[in-house]
């Protein structure tokens, strides 16, 4: 009977959250029609060193190979580490470490007397280097960083950014059908792992990761009855909130100074999206802490005090996005040098 109760008070708990997720599942919704729920568009068929996942708007998605990979969904590979994503259509890309990108694709109808789909896709790169190979793919492919936009089709090369932010794109074969914005000619250096680590991107990532498996493993707990429900509760708020925050943070990075108006338009209404999911989970995480109390006192103080036995869990520093897309540590004379970099030349 106690765990059908404590079931039913995480049940309640969690309900009140529904709302915050289906606003969340809507941040990265910036244009319509999009691929169908729950029809995959991409499998990672290898990857190495530490990945972090955001599939179906959820976050610690545990890495593997042949996982498949759906609109929307999110890659993070950190120090010493790599991805390789293979498309339906046969299109390939490979991640390198310290990368921070977001896959997304959709399928329109074109045409007036003749009618015919075309699939859409969008790479948005916000951090390291990709390599990609369209192969025979027919789809339109849109490669995208914060300061510039480039399409192609039936092309292979490399999408990068360096450590000034600067984006840069070297073609193997082919070429560009357009471009918005500047990039550079050539490949920039690899960004250092401890500069990596303080970009505003990354870090959101990596706390929204963290939150998510630190909710998930909370959650199990609380159906066997090792921690009260509401403890849970306040864990999957607390995850919704960092969530919300992360891709505030895309969209904030995507739209202060990208060069095509329709993503900024787009960031726009993902940041007001934002704003309203964090401000629920806030209010969620206000309830659940009020009702959730320790199970126990810490290992190191088993004679706590009463006011230490009856403190909340205390909620992680809030994640402030940053209003310019930049590493917060200045580059100085030490900065990696961009040897592998041609001179600076309009695509």
């Amino acid at each position: 009977m106690t765990s059908i109760n404590t079931m039913r008070i995480l049940n309640n708990s969690l309900r009140s959250l529904l709302g915050i997720l289906l606003v969340s599942g809507l941040l990265h919704m910036f244009s319509v029609p999009v691929a169908a729920a729950g029809e995959p568009i991409a499998r990672l068929t290898n990857y190495s060193g530490t990945v972090l996942i955001k599939s179906q708007g959820n976050w610690g998605v545990q890495p593997k190979n042949g996982l498949l990979l759906y609109s929307q969904d999110r890659l993070v590979t950190r120090a010493a580490s790599r991805a390789t994503v293979i498309f339906n259509d046969g299109a390939v890309m490979a991640i390198s470490s310290n990368s921070n990108l977001m896959i997304k694709e959709q399928t329109r109808t074109k045409g007036f007397f003749k009618r015919y789909t075309v699939i859409e896709r969008r790479i948005r790169l916000l951090l390291g280097r990709l390599n990609f190979n369209t192969g025979q793919s027919k789809s339109q492919i849109q490669l995208e960083t914060p300061t510039a936009v480039a399409g192609l089709r039936g092309t292979a090369g490399v999408l990068s950014i360096g450590a000034d932010g600067q984006p840069y794109i070297q073609f193997s074969e082919g070429g560009a059908s357009f471009t918005i914005g500047q990039f550079l000619d050539g490949v920039a250096a690899e960004i250092p792992a401890e500069m990596a680590e303080l970009h505003v991107v990354q870090r959101a990532a990596v706390v929204a990761n963290a939150a998510a498996v630190k909710a998930a493993d909370a959650q199990a707990k609380a159906e066997t009855g090792e921690i009260p429900a509401a403890q849970a509760a306040l864990e999957v708020a607390i995850a919704a909130k960092t969530s919300a925050e992360e891709a505030k943070t895309e969209a904030v990075t995507m739209a202060e100074n990208n060069p095509s108006e329709s993503i900024v338009t787009e960031a726009a209404a993902a940041i007001t999206a934002a704003d309203q999911a964090i401000k629920q989970a806030e209010d969620a995480i206000s309830d659940a802490a009020s009702k959730a109390v320790p199970t126990e006192p810490p290992a190191e103080s088993p004679d706590a005090t009463p006011d230490e036995k009856d403190a909340t869990p205390a909620e992680p520093e809030a994640f402030e996005p940053a209003t310019t897309p930049t590493f917060e540590t200045p580059l100085g004379d030490e900065a990696p040098p961009i040897n592998d970099a041609v001179e600076a030349s309009p695509i």
